[in-house]
């Protein structure tokens, strides 16, 4: 679907269904929120690990960098 539409006419779609998946998963957020935050730091080490390699590879795709560097 973005790949036939602009941005803003994306966002039409887009928007409505991010908005219904976010409500879905509140309780969720809540849950992981306590369990970062809680006194046992490996789930909190292993988040990170996860959402920093995660990031680290979309912004190299991103900017056209070889994946193997």
């Amino acid at each position: 679907m973005a790949r036939v539409n602009d941005e803003a006419n994306f966002g039409e779609v887009f928007d409505e269904v991010f908005a219904n998946k976010v409500e879905e998963r509140v309780g969720l957020i809540t849950d992981l929120g306590k369990r970062y935050f809680a006194l046992d730091k490996g789930f909190r080490s292993s988040l990170n690990r996860s959402a920093r390699r995660a990031a680290w590879r979309m912004i190299r795709r991103e900017e056209g960098v070889d994946e193997a560097a």
